[in-house]
């Protein structure tokens, strides 16, 4: 296995110098590494965490329950093309309440992509946001300002790893398009 830390890399180092392995895992539209010790959230988890109102679709955690990665794709419609507004928009709104710490818009193939650390209160959050058929995803890392040293570096490389290139293939048969789901291999 690729061991520099970078795209193909599956192990990061966190704050601590402890080594992080992590997995590619398979949502509808894109694939992202998570560490291999992290547990998927069941939905009575997601509901007491999140709440009813904002919960994501899939969430998990380490066995400390000291850093979370959420899965949110949502209702709200998000071309591509609009990313980078709303980007610009989010960006000033948590400049009015959070610390800001680090902020990108780029381009991941066809892909609009945003991607913003803060700090609110406790909690540090590595947030990034696209647009899939027209809808806004977004992805959280979070943990406690307190852990952030270690968990930061581990973040950063997770949001890293969004690859929108494996969004389900869409076969032309006969005129038609039709849509094969990547079949997750995660186990609640």
């Amino acid at each position: 296995a690729n061991m520099d830390g970078g795209k193909n890399s599956l192990t990061v180092k966190d704050g601590d110098g402890n080594k992080v392995t992590t997995a590619y895992v398979s949502f509808d539209d894109f694939r992202l590494k998570i560490p291999t010790d992290f547990k998927a959230l069941s939905a009575k988890e997601i509901e007491q965490k999140y709440g009813k109102q904002n919960a994501p679709k899939s969430a998990y955690t380490n066995e400390a329950k000291d850093a979370y990665i959420a899965i949110a794709p949502t209702d709200s419609k998000l071309a591509n093309d609009q990313v980078e507004t709303y980007y610009d928009t989010m960006k000033a709104s948590f400049e009015l309440v959070a610390e800001v710490i680090d902020g990108k818009y780029y381009t991941s193939g066809s892909h609009n992509i945003a991607d913003i650390e803060f700090v609110t209160g406790d909690d540090y959050s590595n947030t990034i946001f696209f647009s899939e058929d027209n809808k806004l995803v977004t992805i959280i890392f979070e943990c406690k300002d307190s852990v952030r040293k270690k968990w930061q570096p581990v973040g950063k490389f997770i949001m890293d790893s969004i690859d929108l290139q494996n969004s389900p293939a869409k076969l032309p048969i006969t005129g038609e398009f039709f849509d094969i789901d990547i079949i997750s291999n995660v186990t609640s």
